[in-house]
């Protein structure tokens, strides 16, 4: 399963095809359709549905669109590999992904901590941040071989402000003098 899309998916097709292996796109092939209602910063309500199968909801705490669609590809591939229905419900139910979309309370007010490291995860970071009403101050550090150009003009519009900064520890890091200069 997968929900790829564009060049991603086109080397996934090559490789399953190359290997003799099935693929399944969620949302393309009709072997199921996804459902998914958001709950705020609680997480979504997710409905598997499958053909002349009984429907799996559950809900996972995981924020944002495209994680309530990753936890539904997990959940189809838990289904197909025989796990059961409450099994799937307790595994998403329990989920937990640390640093992704991940709110700590702090007494000057909350901190939304995520690694998004590409274009396309700082795209889904503002759609999320957009859908939850809120414009952070963001506090932004890249790796000097990502595509800072792509992250910062997907994610720049949905903060209220930013401030570069970079990973000491890291001889991959970029400068902060150079990030905050292409933003």
């Amino acid at each position: 399963w997968t929900s790829a899309t564009g060049p991603a998916l086109d080397r996934l097709r090559d490789h399953a095809r190359a290997i003799d292996a099935p693929l399944r796109v969620l949302g393309r092939d009709h072997d199921a359709e996804v459902e998914a209602r958001a709950r705020g910063w609680r997480g979504s309500e997710v409905v598997v549905k499958r053909p002349g199968r009984p429907d799996l909801p559950f809900a996972t705490p995981l924020v944002g669109a495209h994680q309530a669609r990753n936890a539904a590809l997990a959940a189809l591939v838990a289904l197909d590999l025989g796990g059961s229905h409450e099994a799937v419900a307790t595994g998403a139910a329990r989920t937990s992904w640390p640093g992704r979309l991940e709110r700590v309370e702090h007494p000057r007010g909350a901190v939304v901590l995520d690694g998004a490291h590409n274009p396309a995860a700082a795209a889904a970071l503002a759609s999320t941040l957009r859908t939850l009403g809120v414009r952070p101050v963001g506090v932004l550090g890249v790796s000097q071989e990502k595509d800072v150009g792509g992250i910062l003009e997907a994610l720049l519009p949905q903060l209220g402000g930013w401030y570069a900064t970079r990973a000491v520890h890291s001889p991959r890091a970029l400068d902060p003098e150079r990030l905050a200069a292409v933003g």
